[in-house]
């Protein structure tokens, strides 16, 4: 429109007609008379001229700014630019103050958006330096609470690329982060101005900055974030259509995931542009992104995968071995939607390629059993599991002397993780048909508890062996009590049965029978050590549905005298450390253990006197009335059977009959509390008289010396209820 410079008399003819127009209602009016001020600001003789008509202008084009118009805002920003370029020095300087407040404001997204393009447009005309000072305070911004400025912040970022993009491209590696982390923010308009923001950077940047960018989209293709993965799915697909030539503006729907609409040419310029190496580290990220465990991701990764690669196969092949590193690392380190993608990334690679990755897969899954890295033995055990999921049974058969070989060394890994992930393979191998030959594993790890140098591998290999198949226990039982015992066996018999859970149910007696008999051999010897160990391990492995057959052994045990000792032991231990509930078996416990009370045998008397006070204890206060008939019937067949014992003494007297176990030093303390709470909360005069007629046969067979510790305790309910 102009061909020269105006000078000032021609300025003051066009600057009313600008102002006119900058205050019409038609946007389009608006958006000439703006254009119009841009070009005159570059055609003036004088800045000076202009200077008259700044505080005329500069309300008008701050109303353009915030105008609903995305183009009337572009053209007004240009022309405030081009307003403080022509004028310098001698720009208005609150109108800086205004772009910041407006950029944080609480009004609509449109006006911050004004504000953002219109202050990069004035960052450009301040240079580097002012951008450098400004900066600080935008990254603020970015993360602060409030979203307004969140979004405000990161508007900025989508139009600095344009305005100043040698310059704001030293500040990609500190902007990128930000822009990542608006992409998961919980506000829709602050997601959608980091989405615009990065869209921006990618498009300028693609191919000047690519090393600076690739880098941190690839960091956010595994964010446990899922919206930032998304995003940055996004993100790395416009990168590649940017380096490929391609919009990536296709229609990829239908068909087979591994047929695209990409051309060779894409792929050979996205290689020129990274190197191979790193362009099977990036698509090797895309790709197990394509079975992440949320929709949106995996249909933006293979909407990418589409686009840029033309041949699956073809290029798998080349990229495999980077696939596996990444899905070993990610199975080992990553988050549980991490490992989870992964496991579906390696199952699907496996099921649909099977017969051309296996023969690559299976070796590099084998090695890396043999890694000094923990993590990454950990990680190989969970891609295992993935791949025989994923096997069929002619597959399995070909490579199971192979992959059998790796997870038994790892069931006896030296870290737990490293074993508890190889029992989820040894558990995938029974799934998958591969039981006859997997059976043979046990009886090889049985056999290496016979030697001290692997004894605890083996050991802590069978236990997580249980962990996932407790069924395996039938195999293991007969070979642990195979005679004559050791100590290893019984001591391995103890830790596994805490590893079998209900399967243990079924071989309660076979186990306890023979190893109570070992238990209570007189002989202190390593066997007979690990045997009582056993016990215990095993009676407090009991689940409750299987509490009945315990008590039944126990009980039986109770009754050979052979047996007795370590069988009150047992019933110790299972009332003081045990979780089950006994109150079902308590009538009987105390039939049981109050008559041998009378035992001459003083160890087997202490060890049923504690055991009794250890069963007693379980029985809650207003429950311990309903047991006052199981102890008066008790307490009469331990007086029987020392009247039986004195008659057949030949220096028998006629004193009092007195049973041992309630002579000892606060004899009474298991028992007593039963009594008195018969006598002083029984429901009915009958049941009341019931508990102290017990209490009297109770204090006949009491030594003297021993009842007089219990006076107080024993007269006191009496007197309260001597009414009766």
């Amino acid at each position: 429109m102009f061909v020269n410079t105006i000078d000032a008399a021609s300025l003051a003819l066009i600057v009313p007609v600008v102002h006119r127009g900058l205050r019409d209602r038609s946007g389009e009016t608006k958006k000439k008379a703006a254009r119009i001020l841009q070009n005159l600001c570059r055609l003036i003789n004088d800045p000076k001229d202009m200077t008259p008509y700044v505080q005329l202008m500069i309300p008008e084009i701050q109303k353009a700014i915030l105008d609903p118009l995305p183009d009337v805002r572009g053209q007004a920003s240009k022309a405030l630019g081009a307003l403080f370029q022509d004028l310098g020095a001698q720009a208005p300087a609150d109108v800086m103050p205004w772009l910041m407040e407006t950029l944080r404001s609480k009004g609509s997204s449109v006006e911050r958006s004004g504000a953002a393009q219109a202050l990069s447009e004035v960052l450009a005309i301040h240079g580097k330096e002012h951008l450098e000072g400004l900066m600080p305070e935008i990254l603020s911004d970015c993360s602060a609470s409030n979203a307004t400025n969140r979004e405000g912040g990161l508007m900025l970022f989508r139009f600095l690329p344009q305005t100043m993009q040698e310059d704001f491209q030293a500040h990609l590696s500190t902007v990128l982060p930000f822009i990542l982390d608006g992409l998961a923010d919980e506000n829709d308009d602050v997601r959608e101005a980091a989405m615009a923001a990065g869209r921006m950077l990618v498009n300028v940047y693609a191919e000047s900055a690519l090393p600076l960018l690739l880098p941190e989209v690839e960091r956010g293709l595994f964010n446990e974030n899922w919206r930032i993965r998304q995003s940055s799915v996004d993100l790395l697909g416009s990168l590649f259509y940017k380096v490929a030539g391609t919009s990536g503006k296709v229609v990829v729907d239908g068909g087979s995931d591994d047929e695209g609409v990409a051309v060779e040419s894409y792929g050979a310029a996205i290689i020129r542009a990274v190197g191979m190496q790193r362009r099977n580290e990036v698509l090797a990220k895309l790709y197990v992104c394509r079975s992440d465990v949320q929709y949106p991701v995996r249909t933006q990764a293979l909407h990418v995968w589409k686009t840029v690669v033309v041949n699956t196969p073809k290029t798998l092949g080349e990229m495999l071995p980077a696939l596996m590193d990444l899905l070993i690392d990610t199975l080992a380190n990553g988050g549980e939607d991490g490992r989870q993608t992964s496991g579906r990334c390696l199952g699907e690679l496996v099921r649909k390629m099977g017969e051309r990755v296996l023969p690559i897969i299976v070796p590099i899954l084998k090695t890396g059993t043999e890694s000094s890295d923990v993590a990454t033995r950990q990680g190989v055990c969970f891609g295992l599991k993935e791949v025989l999921d994923g096997l069929t049974r002619h597959q399995l058969t070909e490579h199971l002397t192979t992959l059998l070989p790796a997870i038994q060394a790892a069931l006896c890994d030296t870290d737990a993780t490293v074993r508890e992930a190889a029992a989820e393979a040894f558990n995938a191998l029974f799934k998958a048909g591969a039981g006859p030959v997997v059976d043979s594993v046990v009886p090889a790890l049985l056999s290496k508890l016979e030697v001290d140098s692997h004894n605890s591998q083996a050991l802590e290999g069978l236990q997580v062996i249980l962990s996932v198949r407790p069924q395996m226990l039938t195999t293991m039982v007969p070979r642990l009590l195979k005679k004559p015992y050791t100590s290893t066996n019984l001591g391995a018999l103890g830790a596994l049965s805490e590893a079998a859970g209900a399967s243990l149910q079924s071989h309660i007696s076979t186990i306890m029978t023979p190893v109570l008999t070992v238990a209570s051999r007189q002989d202190e010897t390593p066997v007979v050590d690990a045997a009582r160990e056993c016990a215990s391990r095993v009676a407090l492995s009991v689940q409750d549905e299987a509490a009945y057959k315990l008590m039944a052994d126990i009980q039986k045990g109770l009754e050979d005298p052979s047996m007795r000792l370590w069988s009150a032991k047992l019933v110790e231990t299972v009332c003081t450390k045990s979780r089950l509930d006994i109150q079902d078996y308590v009538p009987d416990l105390i039939q049981n253990l109050v008559p041998l009370l009378a035992e001459e045998d003083h160890e087997v008397l202490m060890a049923c006197w504690t055991a009794l006070g250890a069963v007693t204890k379980t029985i809650p206060k207003e429950m311990m009335p309903s047991y006052v008939r199981s102890l008066k019937d008790a307490i009469a067949t331990a007086k029987e059977k020392e009247r039986r014992r004195r008659r057949g003494m030949a220096t028998a007297g006629a004193g009092p009959i007195l049973v041992a176990g309630f002579c000892l030093p606060k004899a009474l303390t298991p028992v007593l509390p039963i009594y008195l709470q018969g006598v002083l909360q029984g429901n009915s005069a009958e049941f009341r008289e019931l508990a102290a007629e017990g209490l009297g046969e109770l204090i006949e067979v009491t030594d003297e010396k021993v009842l007089k510790a219990f006076v107080v305790q024993i007269t006191g309910p009496l007197i309260r209820i001597i009414s009766d």
